[in-house]
């Protein structure tokens, strides 16, 4: 009798740890998508604002080295334009191409 009672309350212990680690299991994967979509669309606006900015930055780059026309401005000009996204290729031709004018038809000092 003992033993047959200590079988069962085992067994009932096991079934219920059983039952609670899978329905907190299920509320920590639904809390961690939502943590997950939070920081997805923190690092999509904010990869947006970087995108953004460093085509800004090639720009002001580009206008200087247009101004002074050194080797130096022209390396921080040219590296500026290469660190530009894919997505804004038009933007990166159209300074590509400034800096390839100002590279042909004026000597660098």
């Amino acid at each position: 009798m003992k033993k047959n009672f200590i079988g069962k309350s085992i067994l009932s212990i096991a079934a219920i740890s059983l039952t609670v680690s899978t329905f907190a299991g299920e509320s920590h994967a639904q809390t961690k998508n939502v943590e997950a979509a939070k920081k997805y669309d923190q690092y999509q606006t904010n990869f947006k604002k970087q995108v953004n900015k460093k085509v800004v930055d090639a720009q002001k780059a580009v206008n200087f080295f247009k101004r002074t026309r050194t080797v130096a401005t022209h390396r921080k000009a040219q590296r500026a334009v290469n660190l530009i996204h894919f997505q804004h290729s038009y933007e990166k031709k159209k300074l590509q191409r400034q800096i390839d004018l100002v590279l042909k038809y004026n000597t660098l000092k």
